[in-house]
């Protein structure tokens, strides 16, 4: 029993490592090259070099290259899809953390790493499964988990996301509907509207001034935002407002 879980944590590690190395060796190109530029500017002293780059934190000198170097072996091997598609979800989550599509994709790769090495050894020492198929069970319980663990995340923060713009809209419809029986243009209600308020809704209107005074058309910039928002009402806002401004209302 323990020797087919072996077997397959072996050949997991084996396609992790090779898939690995071509990117790890340019990143071990990379840092000889500094090394030597670094040597070569001070040949007195190259035991300087090599102390500064020992007393440098751990994290840095190990972890930090290894993560770099994944992130660029998954943006390699991810679909141009892929990319655009985890690109929208993330806009329409906010791009929480400041998170990129390679960066999601990195973690999404090592929590599936994670989850699989943990189901095998929590298999063999604790569960202690004799029987092909229980073992079987839970490592695969464990892949399901890794898979659907960081998606399921960000569907978490997307929805969060949307219920509290849903939340904000009205406030934004009373604000912007005072300033704007107060003399004020769409622009200046919406700039009184940012002053006002605060959460992803705020954000978006600042979003969209922003693309406006940078040349975007204010149609183009609103339909992007509802891209972004997907919530109902927000869409029908933002659909009236391009309407009357075609009609020139």
């Amino acid at each position: 029993m323990e020797t087919i879980i072996i077997a397959v944590l072996g050949v997991i590690g084996a396609w992790a490592a090779y898939s690995f190395l071509d990117t790890r060796d340019t990143e071990v190109r990379d840092r000889l090259e500094r090394l030597g530029t670094l040597t070569q500017a001070t040949p007195d002293k190259p035991a300087q070099v090599f102390n500064e780059e020992l007393e440098k934190p751990f994290a840095e000198r190990i972890i930090m290259p290894v993560v770099r170097g994944l992130s660029k072996l998954v943006q390699k091997r991810a679909s141009g899809d892929t990319m655009s598609s985890l690109q929208k979800q993330l806009a329409m989550a906010g791009y929480p953390g400041g998170l990129r599509p390679q960066d999601f994709l990195t973690i999404q790769v090592g929590f599936f790493l994670f989850c699989v090495g943990l189901g095998i050894l929590f298999t063999v020492k604790v569960v202690k499964a004799t029987n092909v198929n229980d073992a079987l069970q839970w490592v695969a319980a464990s892949v399901i988990a890794g898979i659907l663990g960081p998606r399921m995340w960000l569907q978490r923060k997307i929805a969060h996301r949307q219920h509290r713009i849903q939340l904000s809209l009205p406030d934004l419809l009373d604000l912007l509907t005072v300033s704007v029986e107060a003399g004020l243009g769409f622009d200046a209600g919406i700039s009184k509207c940012i002053e006002k308020m605060e959460g992803p809704l705020s954000e978006e209107c600042k979003t969209i001034l922003r693309e406006v005074r940078v040349g975007k058309a204010r149609k183009q910039a609103l339909r992007d935002a509802a891209e972004r928002i997907k919530v109902h009402d927000v869409d029908v806002f933002f659909s009236a407002i391009i309407q009357a401004e075609q009609l020139g209302v």
